[in-house]
């Protein structure tokens, strides 16, 4: 699993995009790294981690529907994705829905982000996954 964590998104993607790898494994290697080393570093204030594994499952679900011929089941190719299925992490100054967004100021403690800021519509909209 920890090679996993070392490889180029480009490759992952391919990986994905061909059914040779689980987007879930994927997410859940990188969770896995999360809380490993966040006793140790501190670095991450909120998480949506059994969302994040809904979401890869879904994604898994479409590249399986796809890669037997079928159109894509909510009208978006996987082909069309150029991150399907990569996770990412997000500053708390960059609002992901539902995520905490204090952006450091102690006056926005436990806010919570209402939209995805632009930045984060687009990686989500290029099947990448929060």
């Amino acid at each position: 699993m920890r090679a996993l964590l070392l490889e180029p998104a480009v490759d992952l993607v391919k990986r994905i995009k061909t059914g040779q790898l689980k987007s879930e494994v994927l997410v859940k290697a990188y969770i896995d790294r999360i809380k490993t080393v966040q006793p140790h570093i501190n670095a991450v204030i909120d998480e949506r981690y059994d969302e994040a594994i809904i979401d890869a499952i879904e994604v898994d679900k479409r590249v399986a529907h796809e890669l037997h011929g079928n159109e894509p089941l909510n009208g978006v190719s996987i082909h069309s994705q150029p991150l399907l299925g990569i996770p990412f992490s997000g500053k708390d100054s960059v609002s992901i829905k539902g995520m905490l967004f204090m952006a450091g100021c102690p006056a926005r403690k436990g806010i919570r982000a209402t939209k995805d800021a632009p930045v984060c519509e687009r990686m989500r909209n290029a099947g990448a996954i929060p």
